[in-house]
Parts: structure tokens; C-alpha cells; sequence
């Protein structure tokens, strides 16, 4: 049987995450000479050459290489302890000296500070790996902040059947401490860049805070900047109960409007179209940095590149390949991502859920003569799409399953596109008319708290979520088997292709 390049590529893809998946569960003792599977992958891809003019041999060593692949790049990942490794010292109270790396993490009784560039005491040369410190709530850091610290070292450890020590392999974390001694030594030695967009993302935050009161500045600051430190805790379970959760995460939907508002004005203030994608990509990239790089924001950034170099080469894309494409790349510079992280798992089901379940409904939907119930109908049918895919993933990682997630996401979906749009046209306003900024804020003050509202009447309606505890992991092997035969039957059925992205 002959397949296409597109198909094949695809395929290969594929595999390499697969390998990636298959290496994830591995033993470590088995991955830990990655120069083994280094050579695994040469002796395919000697073999691919040899074979060229095969076909099937040529495919198959293709799919081969890509899947030892996969696996090499996973155990070219593992931590590999030695003297000139923090994490070598872990069970040690030590002095160092390190750099907060990346932007504190606040929190209402501490806060959570990444050091990196760090040096012992007694030794002149660099000490690699990051240590997670738990400092108190004051006084604060910053980013670039150089501090003096005395600490014992820990390695994680799991805790209420939750594996943080893999949560924190996946930042490449394998050393924590705990309420340290801390001395600031000095200020702005991390990358001036990164400090500037932190610095205006704190002035963001700070405007949001000032012109619009709780919840409604903590929900902003959640679709803005998928920040809601200062939530109330009662609202953030309101949310997990009625299926809301994804609003205050920097989804793809967020990303790909900023990416489209961006390149729309650029283009019709006159600027060519080649300087317009330069500038549109910079602004992608800039807000990627902003939220705080989470993996659904930086797999949503992705996307929104392929779209904006699709929209300025003018080609056509399958939406399948992109994901993939996209899922290589994240696991290629991550490789962790696909066993430890729940955002990038439910990134990716979500997708694959509006790509092959949404045409399914949408049988449905062309047969509506009424604009309106078409366009009640496609929301409340994305929702389920994307739904569907993701339900066991939620119930086994947060033991909860949200029944009146659809309705919810029906009441509220058709105001976030408004409100994202909306907020960054008020804070760029406010910035220039400062004397007028609360009644820039009013309108999106009024949406947010409708919002709010029917995130909480949700969560308190009878049989509104079940919790589901020790869900047993086959259940999710059976669910998806299941699903997707399901899926494939009836797009078979229906003679329903792949959607492409047109531009």
C-alpha cells in the first residue's frame, strides 16, 4: 500500500512521540545509557539509505527510526547525578550563592523561588541544575535577584498519591529546600529583556487590580495572563465544579485571537505583509514570555506561528499534521512533558477532540435553518468535542467529573473571545487616559461578574460533578480504544475528511 509524504510524515511524528511515551514508563536502568539507543537509531537509519529504493522496507525503517528516536531523547534527558550537579548534594545543609531564574511564584503564605547560576562556597567553578526554594511571603524577590543561601537540599518526594518529584523533572528540578536562610546580595542579573516584560507584566496585573475589584480582577488577570494567585479559593472550586477551569488558563483560543487582532491592524494601517508576520510573530513570542511560558500557552504559540506563516506563504495545512508537528517539538525540547504535565495532555485530547468529534455534530448542525440555534449549537458542540476527549484524563488526575460543564461553557463561551479583546483595548487606554481607566473597565467589569455568577450557581446545581477516587489507569486505555473506534466509524460512515486550515 502507497501513502502520501503528508501521511508518512505524519506517521513518523507518531512514532516519535510514541517512543517518547513508551521510554516514559520505562525503568531508568534501561534509559540511562542513551548512547545505546543513539545507536539503535543509526543502525535504521542505515538501513533507510541501504534500502532506499524498497518501499515498505523504507517505511518501515523509517517508522523505526522514529520511534527509537523518541526513545533516545528521553534518556538523553535523565538527570545524571554527579559532583558538578546540585542535586548531587541533596541530604547536605550547604551554602550557595544562585540567581532567581524566572518569575517568583507568589502565593497568600509564601512564595516559590527557581535558582539557577549557582556556586558553592567552596568550590570557584559553576554548580549545574536549579534548586526550588519555599521562602516566606516577605520580604519579595525578583527576577535577577543574586541571593546567599544556607539550606539542606531535598530531593522531592511524592505526597498524597501525587508524584512531585516527576512534576518538578519535567522544569528539570531535582532539588528543593524548604524555608532557607536568605541574604540579597544584589539586584538585575537576570536578562534585561525578560526583566522588562516581567516588570510591565506586574504593572498589567497591578492596573487590572486597581480598576476592578475581587473576583472580577482575578478572573481578568486568569484569561489575560493565566494568573489567579490571589483568587478566592471558593471560586477556583466553583470553576472545577461547573467544568469553567480552562477560562483562567492561556488557552489556544486566546492566542490565536491576539495573533489574529495583531496581524489584522498591522495589515490595515498599510505595513507589508513580510514585516507584519515579522512583528506579529515578535508580539506572539513577547506574550508566550508574559503568561509565564505554561505548556498549553507555548504549545497555543506554536500553532499561532504555523498559522501566521501559513497566512504569509499562502499554503495549505492539515490540522493533524500541525498538532503533531507541534506535539514533536514540545517533546523534543521536553520530552517529560507527555507523562508529567496534565496541561499538555489535555492541550492535545481538546484539539483532537474539535479536529475528528466536531464534524460528527456538525451533520447536525448544517440542518438548522435558524442562524441563532446553529450558533448555539456549534458552541454547545465544540465544547462537548473537546470534552469528550479530555473526561477520563480529568476524572483520574482530579478525581472529579463536571455534568453541567456543556451548559456552563454554553452561558459564558460567547463572551471570553469579547472580554479578552475587550480587556487588552481598556488596558492600553487606561495607559494613555489614566483619569477615565474605571470606566474603561466598567463594561468588562459587568461581563466578568456574569461570569463569576454562573461559575457558582453551576457548581451549586444538584448532581452538578461527581468525584470519582482511584480511578483505575485501564479504564482510560478502554475508554479511548472505545472512543476512537466509535469516532472512526461514523467519520467513515459519514465519508468525513480530515478539516483543513485554509488562509
Amino acid at each position: 500500500m502507497k501513502f502520501s509524504k503528508s501521511k508518512i510524515f505524519l506517521f513518523c511524528l507518531i512514532d516519535f512521540i510514541v517512543g517518547v511515551g513508551i521510554a516514559s514508563f520505562l525503568p531508568p536502568e534501561y534509559l540511562i545509557n542513551d548512547l545505546y539507543w543513539f545507536v539503535v537509531c543509526l543502525f535504521f537509519g542505515f538501513l533507510v539509505i541501504v534500502f532506499w529504493r524498497k518501499l515498505n522496507i523504507r517505511l518501515i525503517g523509517f517508522l523505526a527510526l522514529f520511534l527509537f528516536l523518541g526513545i533516545w531523547r528521553y534518556s538523553f534527558g535523565l538527570a545524571v547525578s554527579s559532583a558538578d550537579d546540585i542535586s548531587y548534594y541533596n541530604g547536605q545543609e550547604i551554602n550557595f550563592t544562585g540567581n532567581i531564574i524566572s518569575e517568583p511564584d507568589i502565593r497568600s503564605a509564601n512564595q516559590k523561588l527557581k535558582i539557577g547560576n549557582i556556586k558553592l562556597r567552596d568550590k570557584s567553578s559553576d554548580i549545574k541544575g536549579i534548586v526550588l526554594l519555599t521562602a516566606n511571603r516577605y520580604p519579595e524577590y525578583d527576577y535577577g535577584d543574586q541571593l546567599l543561601i544556607k539550606c539542606k537540599l531535598k530531593a522531592p518526594e511524592k505526597f498524597n498519591d501525587f508524584a512531585y518529584d516527576r512534576y518538578l523533572a519535567r522544569y528539570n528540578i531535582y532539588s528543593v529546600c524548604y524555608y532557607p536562610k536568605i541574604n540579597k546580595l544584589s539586584s538585575d542579573n537576570g536578562n534585561k529583556l525578560l526583566a522588562t516584560i516581567y516588570d510591565f507584566k506586574n504593572i498589567v496585573r497591578n492596573k487590572i487590580n486597581r480598576n476592578l475589584a475581587e473576583p472580577q480582577s482575578s478572573l481578568a488577570g486568569g484569561i489575560l495572563l493565566g494568573d489567579m494567585r490571589n483568587a478566592d479559593e471558593n471560586l477556583k472550586l466553583a470553576f472545577s465544579r461547573s467544568g469553567l477551569s480552562h477560562l483562567t488558563a492561556v488557552s489556544g483560543m486566546n492566542v490565536s485571537i491576539l495573533a489574529l487582532v495583531s496581524i489584522s491592524i498591522l495589515l490595515f494601517v498599510g505595513m507589508k505583509r513580510r514585516y507584519a508576520f515579522y512583528i506579529a510573530t515578535l508580539f506572539l513570542v513577547v506574550f508566550i514570555i508574559l503568561v509565564g511560558m505554561p505548556a498549553s500557552a507555548v504549545r497555543a504559540g506554536i500553532m499561532g506561528f504555523l498559522a501566521l506563516l501559513a497566512l504569509n506563504i499562502g499554503r495549505l495545512n492539515r490540522i493533524t499534521n500541525v498538532l503533531f508537528l507541534t506535539a514533536a517539538v514540545l517533546l523534543f525540547f521536553n520530552p517529560k512533558l507527555l507523562r508529567d504535565d496534565i496541561g499538555f495532555q489535555l492541550s492535545f485530547l481538546a484539539v483532537l477532540g474539535i479536529i475528528y468529534i466536531y464534524p460528527l455534530f456538525n451533520i447536525f448542525s448544517n440542518k438548522m435553518k435558524t442562524a441563532w440555534l446553529k450558533g448555539i449549537f456549534d458552541i454547545l458542540a465544540i465544547t462537548l468535542s473537546a470534552q469528550i476527549f479530555t473526561l477520563p484524563i480529568i476524572a483520574y488526575n482530579f478525581s472529579i467529573i463536571s455534568l453541567v460543564a456543556p451548559l456552563s461553557n454554553l452561558l459564558v463561551l460567547w463572551c471570553i473571545a469579547l472580554l479578552t479583546i475587550g480587556l487588552m483595548i481598556a488596558l492600553f487606554l487606561s495607559f494613555l487616559l489614566p483619569v477615565l481607566a474605571w470606566w474603561l473597565f466598567l463594561p468588562f467589569d459587568l461581563l466578568l461578574r456574569y461570569v463569576v455568577k454562573v461559575g457558582e450557581m453551576s457548581a451549586a446545581w444538584p448532581l452538578a460533578f461527581l468525584e470519582i477516587d482511584h480511578l483505575w489507569p485501564g479504564w482510560l486505555f478502554v475508554y479511548y480504544f472505545i472512543a476512537g473506534s466509535t469516532v472512526a466509524y461514523f467519520t467513515k460512515k459519514n465519508k468525513i475528511q480530515d478539516n483543513l486550515i485554509y488562509f
